[in-house]
């Protein structure tokens, strides 16, 4: 699991597998690591919740032609 304050981009990404908090807020941010630490069954539910949105979003079927079309544009530019 992650532990991520919220800011920039990060809610891009912090959709599942992520315990989000304020950012600058050093107490929450704590308190979220240490709730983790002491509860391994809800740690262990964020890390397969984690892993399964990153094969889903990451997939080389999903990623493989973005890229290629990418090269694509960057060669003919």
């Amino acid at each position: 699991p992650v532990v991520v304050a919220v800011s920039g981009g990060t809610g891009d990404w912090c959709d599942a597998g992520c315990v989000t908090v304020p950012q600058g807020d050093v107490d929450s941010m704590a308190d979220a690591i240490n709730a983790l630490a002491s509860d391994a069954a809800a740690s262990l539910d964020l890390g397969r919740e984690g892993q399964a949105m990153v094969r889903r979003r990451f997939a080389q079927d999903r990623i493989a032609p973005r890229l290629e079309a990418l090269y694509r544009e960057v060669e003919g530019s």
